[in-house]
């Protein structure tokens, strides 16, 4: 576990969430049932416990489409008496990633009102909340994205504080998001998802290595999700261990191994989703390949013949054109990021990525910062 000079990373994160505490009305847990948002919910309960400020609200935005072992630790966390449960299975629409593009199947309804239970991939949860009194404020096309800040509003209101397990070793976008300027007062941990309201997100444990959370975890005998521990069995990384749903632009490998992990529930995923099947068959060596085929020229015409012939929704096409734009200097001005950028595209395209979540975060990495002082040189030289 880091040690700062006169304390440790565990110490850090009980101060910081006590500071938090104490500046704001509501404090709730964001919870997703992996192992990072475990620590913060035990680490935010001992706090809570000491500030008398029990019950504890702990919201999860239930994606359907969530492994089994998720949903046991969430269950297991709701039934916590010193909890105040926010299980959201509430209808709103997310990308899907098995359907490459397609404008009739590029998005999922999920918790679909009016359905049975056997249509939704998981059976809705009785300690679950499943509909809300304002029909107009949730609706079956509110975005995922869209549903943190919605649902902050209506079920907590102003001067809110949201605590979460985003942590800065994951991704450098997560490194430069989590330190590189103060987004509350003096707080750079911290993201505003509604200012004007004065409702914010805080990282606590955003300077925790992996280790630091597993020791947590183990010193303090928490339970957490089994899919870790399938996860290690099979061969994984600590640091590639990942039990986020199985359908986001991010997270389709996870179809690779959903076959063998959890037969039943992989049962469920094909006959809910289109092209799911497909993909758990591929494999991961067969869906996306790391050579170029040898019938391209290159990356940027394999990226283009991809979108030429799979894509036909308005909205990945709308994405595609601002993707271009940023990738565009670095391309043009740079000859060894064209691999790398336009293989990104490709991926885009067979994940139905159509928010380009990899390209924002190949462009955020460190190892892009040079080349931006580059592009702004050029710039005011007016030669870019």
């Amino acid at each position: 576990m880091k040690i700062y000079k006169d304390t440790t990373v565990y110490e850090e994160a009980l101060n910081r969430i006590r500071r938090v505490f104490d500046e704001f009305d509501t404090v709730v847990v964001s919870c997703s049932g992996g192992k990072d948002s475990t620590v913060v919910y035990h680490l935010a309960l001992q706090v809570a416990k000491e500030k008398n400020r029990l019950p504890l609200p702990v919201m999860f935005l239930d994606q359907e489409f969530e492994w089994s072992s998720t949903r046991e630790q969430i269950r297991s966390m709701m039934s916590n008496p010193d909890v105040k449960p926010y299980w959201l299975q509430l209808p709103f629409v997310m990308n899907n990633s098995a359907a490459v593009g397609n404008k009739d199947t590029t998005w999922i309804k999920l918790w679909e009102r009016g359905k049975d239970d056997d249509y939704y991939v998981q059976p809705k949860d009785p300690l679950a909340i499943h509909d809300v009194d304002v029909p107009d404020l949730i609706t079956d096309d509110t975005r995922f994205h869209d549903m943190f800040g919605v649902c902050a509003r209506y079920f907590f209101g102003k001067n809110t504080a949201f605590i979460a397990g985003m942590r800065a070793e994951e991704n450098p976008t997560r490194a430069m998001a989590t330190t590189s300027t103060a987004k509350y007062k003096d707080i750079t941990w911290a993201n505003g998802l509604d200012r004007k309201s004065n409702i914010f997100t805080f990282y606590p444990i955003y300077d925790w290595t992996v280790g630091d959370v597993w020791k947590a975890i183990c010193d303090g005998g928490w339970r957490y999700s089994s899919k870790y521990n399938q996860l290690y069995q099979t061969g994984c990384s600590i640091t590639n261990m990942r039990v986020s749903a199985l359908i986001h632009e991010t997270a389709v490998g996870s179809l690779f191994e959903l076959q063998e992990a959890e037969p039943e529930l992989y049962e469920r995923v094909i006959r809910r989703i289109e092209g799911s099947d497909t993909i758990g068959k591929m494999g991961r060596d067969d869906f996306m390949p790391k050579e170029l085929p040898f019938m391209f020229d290159d990356w940027e015409e394999y990226a283009n013949y991809l979108y030429d012939n799979l894509v036909t929704d308005e909205y990945f096409m709308k994405g595609w054109e601002q993707a271009k734009k940023r990738i565009k200097p670095f391309v043009d001005n740079f000859p060894e990021l064209r691999r790398e950028l336009w293989y990104e595209m490709a991926k885009s395209v067979v994940g139905n990525d159509g928010d380009f979540t990899r390209i924002g975060n190949n462009l955020s990495r460190p190892q892009m910062v040079p080349y931006k002082k580059k592009l702004k040189k050029l710039k005011q030289k007016g030669t870019l």
